[in-house]
């Protein structure tokens, strides 16, 4: 797969080198919210996401060997400012609160849709077909992982009796 475009190899090595390391912090994230709740259905659906990301993760480091080889290793992680786009889940989530688990679960969406643009322009940057491909499918895998944090934080509100009261209650006031 040659790299025939605006970017250098060493670009290319540097952009899947922040991939792996974001699928890494978003799939240790997914963890943290898995064991912080305890709704059964809540923590598959956070296991689920986890797992996904470590699956990305195998699939750019395959990627990634084929690409440079298998001697070629990752280069060493330094935390989130190797993967930007990925910063806001490199703390672990501290979840006291119903408020605290919606508030990580929309910074998680927020983070997936940042994670779609970054990759999809990043795509618009490469001649290489194969690669604009590649990066595409990556684009796509953020939006995939939006529509399961918003099922996810679907089953928060409605565990929420008291949510729901209050919206229907905010609803009648208004005369909706």
């Amino acid at each position: 797969m040659g790299t025939a475009g605006t970017i250098s190899e060493s670009a290319l090595r540097e952009l899947l080198d922040a991939a792996v390391r974001g699928k890494e912090i978003a799939a240790q994230f997914f963890q943290s919210l898995a064991s912080a709740v305890e709704d059964p259905q809540l923590r598959r659906c956070l296991r689920r996401l986890a797992q996904e990301e470590w699956d990305h993760r195998k699939i750019l480091l395959k990627h990634r060997r084929e690409l440079f080889g298998r001697n070629e290793a990752v280069r060493p992680a330094r935390g989130a400012d190797r993967a930007p786009v990925f910063a806001p889940l490199a703390r672990k989530p501290v979840i006291g609160t119903v408020d605290d688990l919606r508030l990580a679960l929309r910074t998680a969406i927020r983070t997936e849709q940042e994670a779609h643009r970054f990759f999809a322009e990043a795509s618009r940057t490469f001649d290489d077909r194969a690669v604009k491909v590649f990066l595409r499918i990556l684009a796509e895998e953020g939006l995939a992982q939006v529509d399961h944090l918003r099922e996810a934080l679907t089953l928060v509100d409605a565990g929420l009796p008291m949510a729901r009261r209050r919206r229907v209650a905010v609803a009648r006031a208004f005369g909706n």
